[in-house]
């Protein structure tokens, strides 16, 4: 019988699996998918090990702490041979811990994935964060930090402690693939058969049809032939337009401007 050959989804989900396991401090589901002798490269300088006892030894204090949320959620594959397959990516960790405490991070990611019949093995994880961005905030000084303010408003949103939360799953024109929570999507628009989603921390760009991501969103409002909008993030509508909390301006179409203006009445 022949070995099953994982997709990228396939592959791309079980990082997610062993990801999202980790910060929800389950551990043993992180180790059930490591080879034997997987090497595993953190951001302290105790945390490289080589072997699962070892990363048991070391994951300890983790283990313990409280569940963080991942968000903004990119991943593609680098290479792929026969026994051998590398994802890279990025990714936000953010949560509000007992103390009023905001913890956010982002982090860069390589997974190493060998094929054991059909099993799939981490036999190297390295996820390192991006030591330019600041990893804590007090929340009630949240309105000061301008720079980061659009991505607090959207944060403020999310339910940190959910972490089996539905999720969207967008490949970019690049290959990317985000995976996203609804409430991570402001909003998206169309050029043609291009569509660009814009989210609180930057935008990206896909092959999907407006109507297409429709489909896929339902949790977004059609206000134009060319836009579509995630009504949590409306400030304001005055005729033909309306206005996002982060200051953007979006058109709204002549014959869908009452059915608009209806919907947002009743959010």
């Amino acid at each position: 019988m022949s070995k099953h050959i994982f997709t990228e989804q396939e592959i791309i989900e079980k990082t997610r699996t062993v990801l999202h396991g980790f910060y929800s401090r389950d551990i043993s589901t992180v180790v059930d998918f490591m080879d034997e002798h997987c090497v595993w490269i953190g951001t302290y300088d105790s945390q490289y090990t080589y072997g699962k006892e070892a990363f048991i030894r070391e994951t300890q204090s983790e283990s313990k702490e409280l569940p963080v949320q991942i968000l903004q959620e990119e991943y593609a594959l680098i290479f792929r041979e026969k026994k051998y397959t590398a994802v890279y990516g990025r990714y936000t960790v953010a949560g509000e811990q007992a103390d009023g405490i905001v913890l956010l991070a982002k982090v860069r990611l390589t997974f190493v994935w060998k094929q054991v019949e059909d099993s799939l093995l981490a036999v190297h994880i390295h996820c390192s964060d991006s030591r330019d961005v600041p990893l804590q905030y007090e929340s009630f000084k949240i309105e000061e930090l301008s720079e980061n303010l659009g991505w607090f408003e959207y944060l403020r949103q999310i339910d940190t402690q959910n972490h089996h939360a539905e999720r969207i799953l967008l490949k970019d024109i690049r290959g990317l693939i985000h995976t996203l929570l609804p409430i991570e999507i402001l909003y998206a628009v169309s050029n043609d058969k291009e569509s660009t989603i814009y989210t609180g921390s930057g935008s990206f760009i896909t092959k999907y049809s407006l109507r297409e991501l429709e489909e896929r969103c339902p949790f977004l409002l059609r206000i134009h032939r060319s836009y579509l909008v995630h009504a949590t993030y409306v400030a304001g509508i005055q005729r033909y337009t309306l206005t996002l909390h982060n200051g953007t301006i979006i058109p709204i179409s002549k014959e869908r401007y009452m059915s608009v203006k209806r919907i947002l009445s009743e959010n």
